[in-house]
């Protein structure tokens, strides 16, 4: 089954949480919560506004300690905060990002999914181009026998979602194409109906 899976904005927009609210009620099923640039108790207090029934569906990045306070899915992994295989993750989910072949190749097992990009020119982020040529990409994941999936991130839209599928990745990443536009135009009604535009692909 194709994975689906939205990363926050790295800042807070307004009346976001009643958007990514009904995002989980439309069926969104994996959330990353990236809020790298915000303190670690605004992180605490978005999460308190989610109903408990969604936390499960949460990906904590950077403030790990918001996983002690509250019952969420897992954690992710960066080059600047590095999974630590002394420590123990409990039951949690593990994600990382890597930006080329070589990180996958060594990857750990305890990881179950990462995220390779950039595969698109980023909409999120200025002058992040995408470094990876297709045929290259999709000799890559044919050829991979690890058991962590692997996801595609940067650039993602309904468009062209489904080339990074028929790449060989196992899901996407989204966040730009979602919330640069909410950003804009504040319709719940509308972030809706792109986010069922991707999952019909």
């Amino acid at each position: 089954m194709t994975k689906n899976i939205l990363f926050s904005p790295p800042d807070f927009i307004p009346n976001e949480i009643p958007a990514l609210i009904a995002l989980f009620q439309a069926g969104l099923s994996c959330f990353h919560l990236r809020k790298n640039t915000q303190e670690e108790a605004e992180v605490l207090a978005y999460v308190a506004q989610i109903p408990a029934e969604f936390r499960l569906r949460l990906m904590i990045h950077n403030h790990h300690k918001v996983a002690e306070k509250f019952e969420v899915r897992g954690l992710h992994f960066n080059k600047n905060i590095p999974l630590d295989l002394n420590k123990n993750y409990k039951n949690f989910f593990v994600s990382q990002s890597v930006h080329s072949f070589e990180e996958i190749e060594n990857i750990n097992k305890r990881v179950n999914y990462v995220f390779l990009s950039p595969i698109f020119d980023s909409i999120s982020k200025q002058n992040y181009f995408s470094k990876f040529e297709a045929q290259e990409l999709s000799q890559f994941l044919y050829n991979y026998k690890g058991e962590t999936e692997i996801m595609a991130l940067g650039g993602i839209n309904a468009e062209n979602a489904p080339i990074a599928l028929k790449y060989g990745f196992r899901g996407v990443g989204v966040l730009g194409w979602i919330w640069d536009d909410f950003r804009e135009n504040q319709s719940v009604e509308r972030i809706l109906q792109k986010w069922r535009l991707l999952n019909m692909q």
